[in-house]
């Protein structure tokens, strides 16, 4: 079962996600947090995109053993196994930066820092609450298979994206895979991958982390199927924003 960690530090966490869950995906939305990446990089200045993409998703590591170092001498294979998914999500990225995705353009120095520190959070997060070990239940094994689920539909959908721009340069309407569905199914995704680690931790605050996660890529699939859309007259008015047949 879920766990609320009613440890002094938490209590404070606890509300700050319960705000950010409404809020990110409103700012996002009405343009108040916008992130200069990807389409909506910024129109001048930024840094190199592999460089900043690598080290937003390099840091939140180091970041994350830091906080589990005081429990990984003697952690349960649990622990283990949620120490693996957290770093293993973050190395996976890093490896997609350095050798799957191309890049057309910068991304805002201000933005690196902001999602350096957002992930550095959420990392640090789960470094101190799986401190707690989690039964290795039935919750804990649909969590890892949701996770392995996640991070893989990742990965084969940013490998799609990433093979049709190796051919053509400029921007397209994707039409493989879940794309034939939803303008963003990486994001759909990278979500299924985080619930899968909330799961495996049977704590509150990560259920929690995902929620405000899922609300955040939401808004920016919905801005960019509107990117879409501005920009192609053909693209297809039924399909979705990231979730297959609801969102």
């Amino acid at each position: 079962m879920f766990e609320f960690n009613l440890a002094a530090p938490m209590n404070w966490i606890y509300g700050v996600l319960v705000v950010l869950i409404p809020l990110i995906g409103v700012a996002e939305y009405r343009g108040w947090f916008q992130l200069e990446y990807s389409k909506f990089r910024p129109t001048q200045g930024g840094m190199s995109s592999r460089l900043g993409m690598f080290i937003l998703y390099f840091v939140p590591i180091p970041v994350h053993l830091w906080f589990a170092a005081a429990y990984l001498g003697h952690a349960t294979l649990a622990q283990w196994l949620l120490c693996a998914a957290m770093v293993g999500h973050f190395a996976k990225r890093c490896l997609e930066v350095l050798f799957l995705h191309k890049y057309s353009g910068p991304i805002g120095r201000f933005t690196v820092v902001q999602i350096t520190l957002i992930y550095s959070l959420a990392s640090a997060l789960g470094g101190y609450l799986f401190a707690q070990a989690p039964a290795l239940d039935g919750l804990f094994a649909n969590g890892t298979l949701l996770f392995l689920i996640g991070e893989a539909g990742n990965y084969v959908h940013h490998k799609m994206l990433a093979d049709l721009r190796a051919r053509r340069s400029g921007y397209f309407i994707p039409q493989a895979g879940l794309f034939r569905l939803v303008t963003c199914p990486h994001y759909f995704f990278e979500i299924i991958a985080w619930v899968g680690i909330a799961l495996m931790s049977h704590q509150w605050a990560m259920l929690l982390l995902a929620l405000a996660m899922h609300n955040y890529l939401a808004a920016r699939a919905w801005k960019t199927r509107q990117w879409y859309r501005s920009r192609f007259a053909d693209y297809p008015p039924a399909r979705k924003c990231m979730t297959p047949g609801l969102l």
